[in-house]
């Protein structure tokens, strides 16, 4: 029955998981990890290796740390008082792409951010441009909060 869900209704566009709902509804009783073991010994479950290794910014203290003047505090009283900045990974297939946003914590607004190829700190200094160039005098005196990872770290941004 699987060969028939998997190969010619689904005509192989279905996982384990599906298959095995579409077995339930059958009336048959088999569990979800039988069904994944047997489709694996078919050869129609494939196991997709990434090309990339998870992203970490750290490398310890730089110099740079600053003192964590918010206080894990992230409640406001008024847009453009506190904000934060990380950068974030999203893994494709033959490379990735990172995200460097600046999110208001009181609107919680994208108020910058650059995405590309790489985490060289020109990214990160053109998102703080874009920023002073959106936003303007609002900015001024926004805590922004970031991991200290090695970016924020780097003399140029702080």
């Amino acid at each position: 029955m699987i060969d028939y869900l998997y190969k010619d209704k689904h005509k192989k566009r279905m996982g384990y998981q599906r298959i095995h709902i579409e077995l339930i509804k059958l009336g048959y009783h088999i569990g979800k990890n039988k069904v994944n073991d047997i489709m694996r010994e078919k050869g129609y479950l494939k196991i997709k290796k990434r090309n990339w290794r998870k992203y970490n910014s750290y490398e310890g203290d730089m110099g740079g740390v600053k003192v964590n003047e918010m206080s894990q505090n992230f409640k406001t009283s008024f847009p453009y008082e506190k904000a934060g900045t990380d950068i974030s990974v999203f893994p494709l297939d033959e490379e990735s792409v990172y995200l460097s946003p600046i999110i208001d914590f009181d609107s919680r607004e994208v108020l910058a951010y650059k995405a590309g190829k790489d985490v060289k700190m020109d990214k990160i200094m053109l998102m703080l441009d874009d920023l002073e160039k959106i936003h303007g005098n609002k900015i001024k005196g926004m805590m922004i909060q970031s991991d200290q990872g090695v970016q924020y770290q780097n003399s140029r941004y702080r």
